[in-house]
C-alpha cells in the first residue's frame, strides 16, 4: 500500500445528503496508511459540500476495512476521526486484521459516544482477548444506549428495541472466563447464530454476539 489518494474509495449513497459508504476490504491497508485517511476524507467532504457550514450531519451506512493489515493504531485513527467529525456509523467491519485489546477498547468508545447507536460491529478473526471483549461490552452497558430503537425492517422487541450485533468469533476470548464479570457489570447479552436470533423474545438484550 503506497498511501496514494487514488487508492481510497468513498461512495455517496444519495445524490444529495450526507450518507456514504467506505469499502476498502482486502486493500493491504496498514496502520501507517490510515494516518492519511482522515485528511483524504476531509478533502472529499469539502469537495461535496464546500464549507463546514454547508456540511450536513454525516452517516456511514457501511465502513468496511476488513481483510487488511490493520492493528490497534489503525483502528484508533479511524475511530478518532469519526468522533472528531461526529460521523454516525451503522455498520463497521474490521474482520481479518491484526487488532488487539487496545483496538477493541477504541471500538467500545465508538459504540458509546457515536452520534447515533451503531447497529453492527464485525471483529472476527483478530487477536482480541477477554480484556478487549470486556471493554466493548462494558462500554455498551455504561452508555445506556443499547438496545436501540430501530427504524429499518428487522426484529424488534415489544418496545421497538433491538441489540447491537457483534461478531467476535475466531479471536482469543474464553467466554466462560468473563461471563461472571459481565453479569456483575449488568451487561445484558446473548449469543445467536443470526442477527435476529436474539432472546428473550419480548425484551431485547444490549448486545447479541454471533455464536461460534
Amino acid at each position: 500500500w503506497g498511501g496514494s489518494a487514488s487508492n481510497w474509495r468513498l461512495h455517496w449513497v444519495e445524490k444529495e445528503g450526507g450518507v456514504f459508504k467506505v469499502e476498502q476490504e482486502g486493500d493491504g491497508l496498514t496502520d501507517a496508511a490510515m494516518e492519511e485517511w482522515g485528511a483524504w476524507m476531509d478533502s472529499q467532504i469539502e469537495r461535496r459540500f464546500g464549507s463546514a457550514e454547508n456540511t450536513p450531519e454525516l452517516t456511514a451506512s457501511t465502513l468496511n476495512f476488513s481483510r487488511n493489515e490493520l492493528g490497534d493504531d489503525g483502528v484508533r485513527s479511524v475511530v478518532e476521526y469519526l468522533r472528531q467529525r461526529k460521523i454516525a456509523v451503522q455498520m463497521v467491519k474490521f474482520f481479518k486484521n491484526n487488532i488487539g485489546d487496545v483496538g477493541a477498547w477504541a471500538i467500545g468508545q465508538l459504540l458509546a459516544v457515536a452520534r447515533e447507536p451503531v447497529h453492527e460491529v464485525h471483529l472476527s478473526h483478530n487477536r482480541i482477548t477477554e480484556q478487549g471483549a470486556c471493554s466493548i461490552f462494558e462500554a455498551i452497558a455504561r452508555c445506556k444506549r443499547y438496545p436501540y430503537h430501530m427504524d429499518r425492517s428487522g426484529r424488534r422487541d415489544t418496545n421497538g428495541l433491538t441489540p447491537v450485533w457483534l461478531r467476535m468469533e475466531y479471536n482469543c476470548v474464553q467466554w466462560a472466563a468473563i461471563e461472571q464479570r459481565l453479569e456483575s457489570q449488568q451487561v445484558r447479552w446473548c449469543a445467536a447464530e443470526s442477527r435476529d436470533g436474539w432472546g428473550p423474545k419480548d425484551s431485547s438484550p444490549m448486545v447479541c454476539v454471533h455464536s461460534s
